[in-house]
């Protein structure tokens, strides 16, 4: 019986990740089916569990529920991050300005400057996009040793979302601008720090009813 329930479970985890991934507008790839199906197993937990958390005497069934919501938000913040991501790419040169459907950029500047262990081309790359103009400082840095090559990425982090720029070089005076729009980042710390400080509290809690046994 416990073996039917359990097949019932997975059905209708699997049919409802389907279901979700065609609502939300994405399509059924691999990796967003699995955001959708852990939260759905989530969900079909927290059904099930439900009655524990208002019997006053299932104190840590209750906790445990209550870590399966946050669990649930921080996979609700993970799945709708990737979904809603946006990417912008621009072949620009310096001066230069372009505009998408949604944002300005404008290529204001580029720098060099030598340090201890390698070269910097520090780009002054202005974003002007949701009511506000930002102004970001990418870098592309050539290391001395192998002559390495790396592109260091400036972000700016804000409640709902954060912008990252990052740039590469093509030519001598042609660029390649990259800006990612990712929603719903500082909601991963947050139900994660959430997460830990319940974690925490459920083992000082169990070793002192440990103690008192």
């Amino acid at each position: 019986m416990r073996a039917g329930k359990n097949w019932l479970r997975y059905i209708t985890t699997i049919v409802l990740a389907i279901g979700f991934t065609g609502v939300m507008g994405s399509e059924i790839t691999a990796t967003n089916f699995l955001g959708f199906a852990v939260v759905c197993m989530i969900i079909y937990g927290l059904m099930v569990h439900t009655e524990s958390f208002f019997n006053p005497e299932n104190k840590n069934k209750r906790i445990k529920l209550m870590g399966h919501g946050v669990l649930l938000l921080l996979s609700l913040s993970v799945v709708a991050s990737g979904m809603y991501e946006k990417q912008h790419m621009y072949m620009m040169q310096v001066g230069q300005v372009d505009t998408s459907e949604d944002m300005t950029v404008r290529f204001a500047e580029s720098a060099q400057e030598k340090r201890q262990n390698h070269d910097a081309e520090i780009i002054n790359i202005e974003v002007k996009g949701k009511g506000r103009t930002m102004s970001f400082y990418p870098e592309i840095r050539t290391y001395k040793s192998g002559s390495i090559i790396k592109q260091k990425t400036d972000i700016a982090n804000f409640f709902f979302y954060d912008i990252y720029v990052a740039t590469s070089k093509i030519s001598e005076r042609d660029y390649l601008v990259r800006v990612y729009i990712k929603p719903l980042q500082s909601f991963f710390w947050i139900f994660g720090i959430v997460m830990g400080l319940m974690g925490i509290y459920q083992s000082v809690r169990e070793k002192r009813s440990w103690h008192v046994k």
